[in-house]
């Protein structure tokens, strides 16, 4: 790695320290509170009927670092490191040149979902986009040169992305029909690999599917509630890509002079394959409602598979462009936990409460809350159920939000 991209990955861990550090200061978000309540056991499935792997990573940085926000934050951060790393890795598998390479690099921080939804709210999709990332990476080097040891790989990577969201499938199934519609990939990758890939998945997804087969209903309920609203879903869709995808259009319209390479346009292909899959479920009724964030895992890797056509001469407006939405993010959450213009999750004064009450336990129908809690927990203290709202028979204290002087009022009753 020449000291020109070296500079650019040091920027960018440094910018992850940076914000990891500031994020200390503040109180969890949905997920990140979801994590601190359920990832504190092994378990081959948990309450949020979600794949486990982010759980058992998570479970993994709270033995080694604590039950805390900072193994919160670190493994966010190692893995969303990882995916840019990924990113860059990918563009140069492509044949694109370091230069070329960087540029889909900083393309992609582009990307609002990447950029700013995993960095606020999201958990099993960044772990699901790696795997993503990763897998086109491996395609590229089975294109190049197939072996026993890529195919174990593959199986692997395939069964981390199961593990880590259910909607990985696709990306799978979208592999299984280049591999029979592409003769010069079923050439290279032998029905010999494509088996050893398939028993690795099993080997490591079949604990896990075991257990979604006696909570089926329970996680069929969980993923249909999110994908079925009754909508237009053929709409629903085209928004979620134009949405998710039109930053990098803007730019592709300065950066783009050329057309794809051969291997590039083969895995466009396999993305093409991912959206027909997509349509399918619409049409099947399995789905017809979308969400940008959704897209993540397989359309990410895009500014990667069109890094042979840019030109490098944009290289430093782009590398201006990402450090400056790097400065932005940092004084968005800088703003969003020390000078709030309103109160939000990311400046609860959750500490301060839990050093007043110590509780033992908390019951509570607001995971933000029990999350944030399961932080503080004192096994000398008192159970209590608690409320952001009044109610009967329960105590009232109030607290200002942090770095604020507008109160957070708690509710809060005393289990018995």
């Amino acid at each position: 790695m020449s000291t020109r991209v070296s500079k650019v990955f040091w920027i960018l861990a440094g910018y992850f320290v940076l914000l990891g550090f500031i994020k200390l200061f503040g109180s969890l978000e949905y997920d990140d509170a979801e994590q601190a309540l359920i990832s504190t056991h092994l378990a081959l499935g948990y309450s949020n009927a979600q794949p486990p792997l982010y759980n058992w990573l998570q479970w993994l940085f709270f033995e080694l670092f604590g039950h805390s926000k900072a193994a919160i934050v670190f493994l966010k951060h190692l893995l969303l490191f990882g995916i840019y790393l990924a990113i860059y890795a990918l563009a140069k598998e492509l044949g694109a040149s370091q230069s070329k390479a960087l540029m889909a690099l900083f393309l992609s921080l582009l990307l609002p979902q990447l950029l700013w939804q995993s960095e606020l709210m999201l958990t099993h999709s960044v772990l699901a986009t790696l795997c993503g990332v990763l897998f086109f990476w491996i395609v590229a080097k089975i294109y190049k040169k197939p072996s026993y040891r890529l195919a174990l790989l593959l199986g692997a990577v395939s069964a981390a992305g199961f593990l880590a969201k259910y909607s990985f499938v696709l990306l799978i199934f979208a592999f299984l029909l280049l591999w029979l519609a592409d003769n010069e990939l079923r050439a290279r990758f032998k029905v010999a690999y494509l088996l050893l890939s398939f028993l690795t998945f099993l080997f490591l997804g079949t604990p896990h599917l075991l257990w979604v087969a006696q909570h089926w209903q329970e996680v069929t309920h969980a993923t249909l509630a999110k994908t079925i609203h009754h909508k237009n879903g053929l709409i629903e869709l085209l928004k979620s890509i134009v949405l998710f995808l039109t930053p990098l259009w803007i730019a592709w319209i300065f950066v783009v002079r050329s057309w794809p390479n051969r291997l590039e346009r083969r895995l466009l292909t396999m993305e093409g394959i991912v959206l027909a899959l997509l349509v399918l479920l619409v049409i099947l009724g399995l789905a017809d409602s979308f969400k940008e964030r959704w897209l993540l895992p397989f359309f990410t890797p895009l500014p990667a598979l069109l890094a042979s056509t840019y030109e490098e001469r944009y290289l430093p407006k782009l590398q201006i462009l990402g450090y400056a939405l790097l400065v932005g993010m940092l004084l968005f959450f800088i703003v969003r936990i020390f000078f709030p213009p309103r109160p939000t999750n990311s400046n609860l004064p959750i500490q301060q409460l839990a050093q007043i009450l110590k509780p033992q336990k908390i019951q509570s129908s607001n995971l933000v809350l029990r999350g944030n809690f399961a932080l503080y927990l004192d096994p000398n203290g008192k159970r209590y159920q608690i409320s952001s709202k009044p109610k009967a028979g329960y105590a009232k204290i109030c607290l200002p939000y942090l770095h604020s002087h507008k109160e957070f009022c708690l509710y809060y009753k005393e289990i018995k």
